[in-house]
C-alpha cells in the first residue's frame, strides 16, 4: 500500500510506535501527533477503535476482527454504490440545479424586474411631464414607485444562496453520509461558483436589457 493513502496513515501509525514510544492507541488518537488528526472521518475513527479495542485481546481476534471489519466496509460500499447508481439521475438534477439553473432562472428574472422597472419609471416621468388633460396623479399612483431593483437582487441573492446550501447538503447526505468536512467543502465550493454566475448574470443581463429598454424608450 505504499504511496497511497492508506498506506500513508499506516506509516504514521508505525512511526509513531517505533520512533516516539507510542502505544498503538497513542499513535493513531493522540491529539497532536496521532495519524488519525490528518485523517478526520468518522468511519476511519470508528474503524480504528474497533481495532484498538482488539489489538487488546491478542492477534489472532485482532486478524478476525479486521478481516470481519474489512467484508463490512466492503458491502457497505457495495451499498452505496448501488444506492448512488439508483438516485445518479435525481443527484444529478439536484447539482444541477444548484450549479446552474438557479443562479440562471434568478438572474434573467432579475434582469427583467430592471428592465420594467426603468420602463415604468421613464413612463411616470413623461406621464408627470404631460400638460393634458388626463389625470397624472391617478396614473403616477396606479405605476407606482415598486421595490428598488437593490433591495430586489438581495432578497433573491439570500434565496439562492440558501437554495445551493439546501440542494447541496442533501446530495453529500447521500453520496457521503455523516461527512461534516466533505460537506462543508461541497457547500463552500458551490455556494461560491453559484454566487458568482447569479452576478456575472445580473451584471450582463443588466447592460443587455438597459440597452434593449433605452432604443424602446427612444423610439416612443
Amino acid at each position: 500500500m505504499k504511496g497511497t493513502e492508506t498506506g500513508e496513515f499506516f506509516s504514521k501509525i508505525d512511526s509513531n510506535i517505533k520512533f516516539n514510544g507510542m502505544s498503538v492507541e497513542k499513535a493513531i488518537f493522540d491529539p497532536e501527533k496521532g495519524a488519525i488528526v490528518q485523517y478526520p472521518s468518522e468511519l476511519i475513527t470508528s474503524s480504528m477503535k474497533i481495532v484498538v479495542h482488539a489489538v487488546e485481546k491478542g492477534p489472532e481476534i485482532t486478524a478476525k476482527t479486521l478481516i470481519d471489519l474489512s467484508r463490512y466496509l466492503s458491502e457497505i460500499h457495495s451499498g452505496q454504490e448501488r444506492m448512488k447508481d439508483l438516485l445518479a439521475e435525481s443527484l444529478g438534477s439536484m447539482k444541477g440545479q444548484a450549479t446552474f439553473l438557479a443562479p440562471l432562472i434568478s438572474g434573467i428574472v432579475i434582469s427583467i424586474v430592471s428592465l420594467i422597472t426603468m420602463i415604468m419609471g421613464s413612463l411616470s416621468n413623461r406621464i408627470a411631464d404631460t400638460t393634458s388633460s388626463v389625470d397624472t396623479s391617478s396614473v403616477s399612483s396606479f405605476i407606482g414607485d415598486g421595490i428598488p431593483t437593490y433591495l430586489f437582487q438581495s432578497v433573491v441573492g439570500i434565496y439562492i444562496a440558501l437554495l445551493i446550501i439546501i440542494l447541496i447538503y442533501m446530495t453529500s447526505q447521500l453520496e457521503q453520509g455523516n461527512d461534516p468536512i466533505y460537506m462543508k467543502y461541497q457547500i463552500g465550493e458551490k455556494l461560491i461558483s453559484g454566487m458568482t454566475k447569479y452576478s456575472i448574470i445580473i451584471t450582463l443581463g443588466i447592460i443587455l436589457f438597459t440597452f434593449i429598454g433605452s432604443n424602446v424608450l427612444g423610439s416612443i
